[in-house]
């Protein structure tokens, strides 16, 4: 009597689909970490040009500067960049003015602060 010879290549092609769908998964996960990791570098860029620039903006309004010439600088300075930044000035008691300093994109808001000098009495 003949005996039939069972095949493996079932169990084979078992184990070979598992190995497959687990590296598809694994290729998954890293493409949506890359992503994000792209966006927070991103995000991470234009905060640090923020920073850079309203420190900017907060230490020419401290020596003096007029809001118009803060203005020329911001236009200057975002020219090719993504950032935009508005200011505001206003008065306070005991002789102090402010400047509202927001810098922002498309999206977001980077950075909102306020800056205040001593007013000039000659």
């Amino acid at each position: 009597m003949a005996t039939k010879r069972k095949s493996k290549s079932g169990i084979f092609l078992i184990e070979l689909s598992i190995v497959i769908a687990t590296f598809a998964l694994c290729a998954a996960i890293a493409l949506k970490v890359i992503s994000v990791a792209g966006t927070e570098l991103s995000y991470s860029e234009n905060l640090s040009a923020a920073k850079t620039l309203s420190g900017y903006i907060a230490e020419s309004y401290k020596s003096g500067m007029t809001v118009s010439e803060i203005e020329k600088i911001i236009s200057e300075e975002t020219e090719n960049s993504v950032l935009s930044a508005s200011v505001t000035e206003r008065t306070g008691e005991y002789d102090l003015s402010y400047l509202d300093i927001e810098i922002f994109d498309d999206d977001r808001s980077y950075i909102t602060i306020t800056c205040a000098r001593r007013n000039d009495n000659g």
